[in-house]
């Protein structure tokens, strides 16, 4: 027998190969864009939070609004408030009561609300608050979205901010 393909065969081949072709590159494509971007690990209609034209999000039960992402360097109490204020009018890091808002004991890796899982706060390291700490003259509260932990970040500690600003 002969493994000769007829032309309407190879045509037909040749076909699906360059479609199978084109397929894997606007998969290759789609893993690039969303690389890095928050997934939510249960699908729902996220009621709390809606993004904003401009990439924040409004958090409709505190009525703050979240920044889009991170500031870029990592930062003490002290420095993060004067960031944060650089943003304009009403900009500061997150309260430890924002974040207790969207924690969740049950969950880790993020503790958080599955909601909030939009916000893309980092899971490796700890975020710094404007909240001040009563035992220290400039620390402030520090939380840990991986297992949600709040704790003391002293004066010179620096940590990731995440600005929100009370919504208009």
């Amino acid at each position: 027998m002969c493994n000769t393909l007829t032309k309407e065969e190879a045509v037909a081949k040749e076909t699906v190969l360059s479609v199978v072709k084109e397929l894997r590159d606007s998969i290759k494509e789609l893993i690039k864009l969303l690389a890095g971007r928050p997934v939510l690990s249960t699908p729902f209609e996220n009621k709390r939070f809606i993004q904003n034209a401009d990439g924040t999000f409004t958090d409709k039960k505190r009525s703050i609004i979240w920044a889009k992402e991170d500031l870029p360097t990592k930062m003490t109490p002290a420095e993060a408030i004067e960031a944060c204020k650089k943003l304009g009018p009403g900009w500061v890091p997150f309260s430890d009561e924002e974040f207790e808002s969207i924690k969740d004991r049950t969950r880790y890796n993020p503790a958080i609300i599955p909601e909030a899982e939009v916000l893309g706060l980092k899971t490796d390291d700890w975020y710094v608050t404007r909240t001040p700490f009563a035992g220290g003259s400039d620390g402030a509260w520090c939380v840990y979205p991986r297992y949600g932990y709040v704790g003391y970040c002293h004066e010179d500690c620096r940590n990731d901010v995440r600005p929100v600003r009370v919504s208009q």
